[in-house]
């Protein structure tokens, strides 16, 4: 029972610590939202792979910021494509007024192909934003063609 009591005491201590405001309108970040995508998808399926970026945060007078993202794995051109990209990587731009929904995304399109060949991984990374915004997590995300 003494066990017990120390426990709650030392929870009560840090309970009554200094407070941080880590609500929207002070804690800034971004990443990507990973629950309920798919974790593979078929090389030649035509389906795009969207790769929703979120941000924690509320934009209401602050400019634009972008985000830098980088796709690894495969060979851009031949396994998949980035529409509006010309190679595996490239910038998402975040607009004022943003809440904390799905703020943007990154697609990629498989590309099918009549040759018989091994499962391909992408792995879709986030780079440091701009205007001072912070990273979240996650930052990265992979899928399989198959």
């Amino acid at each position: 029972m003494r066990k017990i009591y120390f426990c709650l005491l030392i929870l009560l201590a840090a309970a009554c610590g200094p407070d941080h405001d880590y609500s929207p309108a002070s804690y800034f970040y971004v990443g990507i939202r990973v629950n309920s995508l798919p974790s593979s998808v078929l090389e030649n399926s035509a389906n795009e792979i969207v790769i929703p970026v979120h941000f924690g945060g509320k934009l209401e007078n602050a400019e634009s910021f972008t985000v830098p993202f980088t796709v690894t794995g495969g060979t851009f051109g031949e396994d998949y494509t980035i529409p509006g990209q010309t190679s595996s990587s490239g910038t998402i731009s975040i607009p004022p007024g943003t809440t904390g929904t799905a703020a943007s995304e990154i697609r990629l399109t498989p590309i099918g192909d009549q040759i018989l060949e091994d499962d391909v991984v992408l792995t879709i990374s986030l780079g440091e934003p701009s205007n001072g915004i912070s990273t979240g997590y996650p930052l990265a995300a992979s899928y399989t063609l198959t």
